[in-house]
Formats: structure tokens, C-alpha cells, sequence
């Protein structure tokens, strides 16, 4: 693999620099955050988009691919790019004692799904960094955010489902996703590789009415998702941060502070809140989906009541689309029919979204990262 042995002298100052772009305000009192002033225009375009990945198998080798896949875009493409990639490892899954994330189920051995724990994860993120590296080649100006991801789905491989339990079990997973972070970010300074690449936490975090055969919900609660929140919060260095990369199930497109999903443990907007913006290392990466703008204004609406309720509006760090998605699997998901927004689209929503309401009103988002499966 080819060594850039000179720039590992700028890696630490670069890598503040990125901090300081991403993290956004990290050593400020809690429930405050800020950011750097930028001029919004309703023509600016979307940034150039990225592809995230639900990933069906972290095997290194593989992942060392699709992080070559995007060096090797960038190293092609003039300018500086500056991408944003969450690798979706699936729920977070307890095996022979070891935590970790069971993936996707993997197409090509039908019935299995690939476990991997934490050591495992941190080895799958770090070669899909070494590939980036390796085929961006002689581009030393592009930048690469890695988010770690799992979501707020299932039991954890628990036969203990009561609240109680899961609250304990997310908890820990919440500390050791930031360890990891903070581990991850440790490696890509020692070796070099922070002078362009940046690792972050990430959680699709939803709430849905769905039952198993038990009658249990099979997305957490709020009081589960908030333990791993909060576990989070105090393990992360004040340094790593987390994106909520979810849809804003069932909210409203109009505001009222007194919103609740109904199920059998609600979400409260308050909630939805804290999770993507009010919890000091939560910022917000939410799916716009739909080609209606739907999801842009709820999300807007979660903003708005931070704006007038809370510390503050949010500022959207970026957006996330299934363009991709929806290509590969269009005739076996017919939710494509309108949840199959480009990413122009969704990031075009979302800033219009936003900026038509003098209390939401922010800078317009980063990122625009589309996701698709690994494997069709």
C-alpha cells in the first residue's frame, strides 16, 4: 500500500480543523452548540453525494473495496470533495457474551446473518478507511466522515425484553460505540490517516407501532434509545459525536408541542429532539425520503420546536436518500413509488424546509449521502 509519510506531520492539525467543522460546538455548556457562519442561498446545489451502505458482510477485504471504490471517485474528480459514509452494521446484537451488530442479512447464503463484535466493527471501519486511502491516490485535499452505524431496532438477543433490562443493555452499548469511536479516531492519527478521515458514531433511531409475536415493540422506546444516548454522552472525550441518521416517524407537519406517537412506550417530540440535537454529541443526518417533501417538514417541525422551546433550532448536518436503494430493489419494495427522492432532492427539501420559517432558518447541510445495499 502506497505510504504518504509527509503528511502525517499535518494529521493532527488537520484533523482539528475537521473536528472543529463536524463537531460544532463539543466544549460548550450542555444543550448549547454552535456553528460556523454560512451564507444561504436557496440556488446553492446540493453538495456531490456519497454512497452509504446497509452492510450485508463486514468481511475487511470487502470493506477495503467500497472504501477504494470512493478514493478512487474522488482521486478522479478535480477539486476537493468532502463525503460523508455511514456504513450500517444493522441492531446492535449480543453473542456468546460478545456485543456487537448482526448486519444484513447476506444475499448470497440465504438465512445467515454475519455478527460482528466491537473489535470486528473497528476493523471493518478501519479498512474501508485504508481502501479510501489507498485509491484516493495523490488527492490530498478530499475529506471522508465515517459513520458507524447501527439502529434502534430489536432486543439486543435478549429473552429479558422488559424495559428495565434493555435500558441496562443499551447503556452499554451506547459506551462502548463511543470507546470505539474514540479508538477509531486514536488509530487514524497515529497512522496517519487523520489528515483526511474522520470516524463518528451513527444510529438510525426509530419508533414504529410493529409487534413481534409477543406484542413487544420491535423499535426501542424512548427511555432505551436515551440510555444509549446518555451513555454515549459520557464516554465520548467531549470530542466524538453521533448522528441520528432516522425518519421522524408519524410526526406532524405543523408544530404542536404536544406531540406524541402512540404506542405501547410513546415518543414525545421532545424526545426526538434530544436524540438529534439536544444531547451535546447528537447531530442530525435524517432521511428524506419522500418525493411529497413529507420528511423534510417534520424534520423542520423538530427544529422549529427546539428553536421555540429548547436551546435551539437544529442545524441539519446533512441529508440521506435511497435513491440507490430503490434502484436495486424498486420491483420487490413498492414504497420506492414515492420514498425514492435523489439525493439533489432531499437535500433541496430539507434547505427549503428549514429557511421558510424565521426560527429554523440555518446554514444549508453539509452532506448529502445516498445508501444502498452492499449487495443487491
Amino acid at each position: 500500500m502506497r505510504k504518504r509519510n509527509y503528511k502525517t506531520q499535518k494529521a493532527w492539525m488537520v484533523l482539528m480543523a475537521l473536528l472543529a467543522l463536524v463537531l460544532q460546538g463539543q466544549s460548550n455548556p450542555p444543550g448549547t452548540k454552535i456553528y460556523f457562519p454560512i451564507m444561504f442561498n436557496n440556488w446553492t446545489p446540493a453538495p456531490f453525494y456519497a454512497t452509504s451502505y446497509y452492510i450485508q458482510n463486514g468481511d475487511p477485504a470487502l470493506m477495503y473495496d467500497l472504501g477504494c471504490g470512493l478514493g478512487t471517485r474522488d482521486a478522479a474528480t478535480p477539486g476537493q470533495q468532502d463525503s460523508l459514509v455511514i456504513l450500517d452494521f444493522a441492531q446492535m446484537w449480543v453473542e456468546n457474551s460478545q456485543y456487537g451488530a448482526l448486519g444484513f442479512e447476506d444475499p448470497f447464503n440465504a438465512g445467515v446473518w454475519h455478527f460482528r463484535n466491537y473489535a470486528q466493527l473497528q476493523e471493518s471501519a478501519q479498512f474501508f478507511a485504508k481502501g479510501y486511502w489507498a485509491c484516493s491516490a495523490n488527492d490530498d485535499i478530499s475529506q471522508l466522515t465515517i459513520g458507524v452505524g447501527t439502529n434502534s431496532f430489536g432486543f439486543f438477543n435478549q429473552t429479558n425484553r422488559t424495559e428495565a433490562n434493555l435500558k441496562v443493555l443499551a447503556a452499554d452499548f451506547g459506551r462502548n460505540w463511543a470507546y470505539m469511536i474514540n479508538n477509531l479516531n486514536t488509530w487514524a492519527r497515529q497512522n496517519g490517516y487523520s489528515s483526511q478521515v474522520l470516524f463518528t458514531g451513527a444510529i438510525d433511531i426509530e419508533w414504529s407501532g410493529r409487534e413481534n409475536n409477543d406484542g413487544l415493540r420491535l423499535w426501542q422506546s424512548s427511555a432505551i434509545v436515551k440510555s444509549w444516548v446518555d451513555a454515549f454522552d459520557t464516554k465520548d472525550n467531549n470530542v466524538s459525536i453521533f448522528f441520528n441518521y432516522g425518519a421522524c416517524v408519524g410526526c406532524y407537519e405543523t408544530l404542536d408541542p404536544n406531540w406524541k406517537y402512540i404506542t405501547p412506550d410513546y415518543w414525545n417530540i421532545d424526545d426526538v429532539w434530544f436524540v438529534s440535537w439536544g444531547s451535546k454529541p447528537a447531530y442530525a443526518v435524517p432521511e428524506i425520503y419522500s418525493n411529497n417533501g413529507t420528511l423534510a417538514r417534520q424534520w423542520a417541525v423538530i427544529s422549529e420546536y427546539g428553536a421555540k422551546y429548547k436551546a435551539s433550532r437544529i442545524v441539519f448536518s446533512g441529508v440521506m436518500t435511497q435513491m440507490q436503494a430503490c434502484w436495486q430493489r424498486a420491483g420487490s419494495d413498492p414504497s420506492c413509488a414515492s420514498l425514492d427522492n435523489t439525493p439533489d432532492e432531499g437535500w433541496q427539501q430539507l434547505v427549503y424546509a428549514v429557511n421558510s420559517s424565521v426560527y429554523t432558518i440555518s446554514p444549508s447541510p453539509r452532506w448529502v449521502t445516498d445508501i444502498k445495499w452492499q449487495f443487491k
